[in-house]
């Protein structure tokens, strides 16, 4: 699916969320490659197209088998500290 300038596998999305920042709205994607996760940024002037891309991306992640996998799990960030899987709403 393509979300913005993004190309992605829904069932590899771990989250989502979005946050402001300069002046931009940041839809940041936290995705699973190989054995480890990466995160994908991408930048819009509107907030409500930010949202919209979240939306679009929640109405298709979480449906699959890696959702069930990972449903009860939390993941090690570098940056922070555990963090639950799932869409944070910004």
């Amino acid at each position: 699916m393509t979300i913005g300038t993004l190309s992605l596998d829904p069932r590899r999305v771990l989250a989502a969320y979005t946050e402001c920042y300069r002046g931009r709205y940041i839809l940041t994607v936290k995705y699973m490659a190989s054995d480890g996760t990466v995160e994908l940024d991408d930048a819009y002037f509107e907030e409500d197209e930010a949202k919209a891309a979240l939306a679009k991306l929640d109405a298709a992640c979480y449906k699959g088998p890696l959702a069930d996998a990972v449903s009860d799990k939390a993941i090690d960030d570098e940056d922070d500290d555990d963090c639950d899987i799932g869409f944070l709403r910004g």
